[in-house]
């Protein structure tokens, strides 16, 4: 059994991408605010031999996904008889200009596990996030929603997010928010997931493991140990980070001493940051580096199980072929 099920994680990701996106939040599954393919140089990898393959990003996080998915929210309100205009927060609409991604921003922020992980208000003068106003002042439908009565705006958060979403329900269950999630795409979803669950699950970590991966790594590893630092990876790095602000105890006992504790946590993550950044382990080099083996994967993936995916497919061909009928 794989743990968490891929299956849910797809539906769910679905969802809460477009609630996030209309919040003006775009997030990863961690809470730490979404990268997207490119880099200082704006480099992009190469397109995924999967999507390409069935037809739609398969986990819906792509630039374009998300702006289709935003008209299909828009028309399924204007069906409904609401107004909501289709956006895309403009920080997921830049590529290569992403949290992480630049020196400047690793001198500032470090990972953005500690720094990142309490409110401003709370910890300075720690480093903490600050709030969302400016982005969502930039979304327009926060302003139609202000406007709305309140029997108005019952009506439109029922219009537009339905049944509260959990695994297992069909997208139209949860309201126009989902209206991007068709229910063919759920289908070929659903199928490719009963049939290559464990498979997709461990893609991950088969490009972790390609020797193009591990070479990188390696030498990021003996870069970074070269000037003083610990180093095993960037995950081990944050979760470290991460635990060790966690135990400082500032977010129910935001004292003096705790405060001072967190600034020195910080510090010490920021230098770590710099050293890995200087080393060539920017996150659009990780992040080109691992497309570019992912496509590798991905095209294994696809030859080895050809002749399934388009059993799987001509579903769809057929389903399209009903719906013109």
């Amino acid at each position: 059994m794989v743990e968490p099920s891929i299956r849910d994680r797809w539906f769910r990701l679905q969802i809460v991408v477009f609630g996030l996106c209309f919040l003006g939040a775009c997030t990863s599954e961690t809470g730490v605010p979404q990268r997207l393919t490119g880099g200082d140089e704006g480099q992009a990898g190469p397109s995924s031999p999967l999507t390409e393959r069935i037809g739609f990003d398969f986990f819906g996080s792509s630039i374009e996904q998300q702006l289709a998915d935003a008209e299909a929210v828009a028309d399924c309100m204007a069906n409904e008889g609401f107004e909501y205009v289709a956006w895309v927060p403009p920080e997921a609409t830049q590529a290569g200009d992403f949290v992480g991604d630049s020196r400047e921003w690793a001198s500032e922020w470090g990972f953005g596990a500690s720094t990142l992980l309490f409110p401003a208000e709370l910890v300075a003068p720690a480093k903490g996030y600050g709030d969302l106003d400016d982005v969502e002042a930039s979304n327009p439908n926060l302003e139609i929603m202000q406007a709305l009565t309140p029997g108005e705006f019952q009506a439109y958060g029922k219009a537009l997010f339905g049944t509260q979403p959990s695994a297992g329900l069909r997208p139209s269950d949860a309201g126009c928010i989902a209206a991007g999630v068709d229910e063919d795409r759920v289908r070929i979803v659903n199928e490719i997931l009963s049939e290559f669950e464990i498979e997709l699950a461990s893609l991950d970590a088969r490009v972790l493991a390609h020797p193009t991966m591990l070479e990188f790594e390696e030498a990021i590893r003996e870069c970074v140990e070269g000037e003083g630092f610990q180093w095993t990876n960037r995950d081990q790095a944050e979760e470290r980070f991460l635990a060790l602000a966690s135990a400082i105890g500032v977010e129910t006992d935001p004292s003096p001493d705790n405060k001072a504790e967190l600034v020195k946590l910080q510090e010490a993550e920021i230098a770590l940051a710099l050293a890995e950044y200087d080393c060539g382990g920017s996150a659009s080099e990780r992040d080109l580096l691992e497309a570019t083996v992912r496509a590798e994967v991905e095209r294994d993936f696809i030859e080895s199980n050809s002749a399934s995916l388009d059993r799987i497919l001509e579903g769809q061909d057929q389903h399209a072929r009903s719906a013109g009928n």
